[in-house]
């Protein structure tokens, strides 16, 4: 029997993890490094570079098998990715597909669920993925308590105004406030820890990080577990509140652009401010980067 391939398709990942373990996984007369060979040559596409980096060792089949899994073992993601195509034909194809999933139909909480989240904007929808524990779908009415709180929250936010700076902090607000871009909404603004260092700066202020190549800088994010759009804990990128790369206007952070310069050749050239990726986001007034190494 052949084995099938899975290319990052997430409707597709049951059936392919199941075969794939039962014709290689479970099989005792191969090594891990052959089940990791095996492994890189059924994932394809947008799949394969999860496990791109890893190199084929023993040790590295199960960290392989555990990082797909992580992104794309997901009941939920699953069941609302068949709910959506349950609007077009064939509909008994989904229908059984989400029986399968253990999914009790008569309950009917992954279709209002894929309903509710369709009508609500990408923020909304992301926010309430922060608040889901596991992976099982919850129930819908858990979805609209959500928006219910959301909505009561929303104008008491935008009624209360900013304290306004005084004395010698007005200097350091005006330049603190506009420090980031503008149309550029990081979620990791949120904490003052960098994610790759641990020291005390935002994680795209990252002296370390900077100073990587381009290519070595995904990587990084990648075996950080961060979001490549906003650097902060990973989420769905669909539902990233950030912006795009101001460079391209693709999904990703600025500082992951292909052609961005790395920190040594940023200071061994001057190009103009036009050319300047630095020159889109730079460290608030009060950052000083990290002297150890």
């Amino acid at each position: 029997m052949r084995l099938p391939t899975f290319d990052g398709t997430i409707e597709k990942w049951t059936s392919y993890f199941d075969i794939f373990c039962s014709m290689i996984d479970r099989n005792d007369d191969l090594t891990p490094v052959q089940k990791l060979q095996y492994l890189r040559s059924t994932v394809v596409g947008k799949a394969a570079t999860c496990i791109q980096s890893l190199s084929i060792t023993d040790a590295n089949y199960a960290d392989a098998l555990e990082l797909l899994k992580e992104k794309y073992d997901c009941t939920r993601r699953i069941l609302l990715s068949h709910c959506d195509a349950i609007r077009d034909i064939p509909v008994n194809q989904h229908l059984r597909a989400l029986k399968n999933l253990g999914e009790n139909i008569a309950s009917w909480n992954s279709i209002p669920v894929s309903i509710i989240l369709s009508k609500v904007s990408s923020d909304t929808a992301w926010h309430w993925e922060l608040t889901i524990k596991d992976k099982k779908m919850p129930a819908y009415t858990s979805l609209l308590e959500f928006l219910e709180k959301r909505a009561n929250c929303a104008p008491a936010a935008v009624s209360k105004p900013l304290p306004a700076p005084s004395g010698r902090q007005h200097e350091n607000y005006r330049n603190t406030r506009f420090a980031a871009p503008r149309g550029h909404a990081f979620v990791s603004v949120q904490t003052s820890q960098c994610m790759i260092c641990n020291n005390n700066h935002e994680t795209r202020y990252c002296a370390t990080l900077r100073a990587q190549p381009v290519q070595e800088r995904i990587k990084t994010i990648e075996l950080a577990d961060l979001c490549p759009n906003c650097l902060g804990k990973k989420h769905p990128i669909r539902l990233c509140p950030s912006g795009s790369c101001r460079v391209c206007n693709k999904k990703h952070h600025t500082l992951l652009h292909k052609t961005w310069p790395t920190q040594q050749s940023e200071n061994n050239t001057s190009p103009s401010p036009r050319s300047n990726p630095r020159t889109i986001e730079n460290p608030p007034a009060s950052y000083q980067p990290s002297t150890s190494d």
